[in-house]
């Protein structure tokens, strides 16, 4: 089983930086029926927007795409 995470950083319209990482499986919870992953990526700059798209792998099949943003705004004082 394979996850991985395709993304991008964008700053006023214009593409930073972009990539693909594979996720490290953490745990199943059988009694939920999921499967826990986790990426760790960035740091990230005020003011970019970060887009990533999550896919899957299970042999032959393939999940996905589910496609998030955020924006990355002044942490507060």
């Amino acid at each position: 089983h394979h996850v991985f995470i395709e993304w991008k950083v964008v700053q006023n319209e214009i593409e930073k930086s972009n990539g693909t990482i594979e996720a490290i499986w953490h745990f199943n919870d059988w009694g939920r029926g999921n499967s826990y992953w986790q990426v760790k990526f960035g740091p990230f700059d005020e003011n970019d927007t970060v887009i990533y798209i999550i896919r899957g792998q299970c042999e032959q099949e393939l999940t996905g795409p589910l496609s998030y943003s955020f924006n990355v705004v002044p942490q507060k004082s």
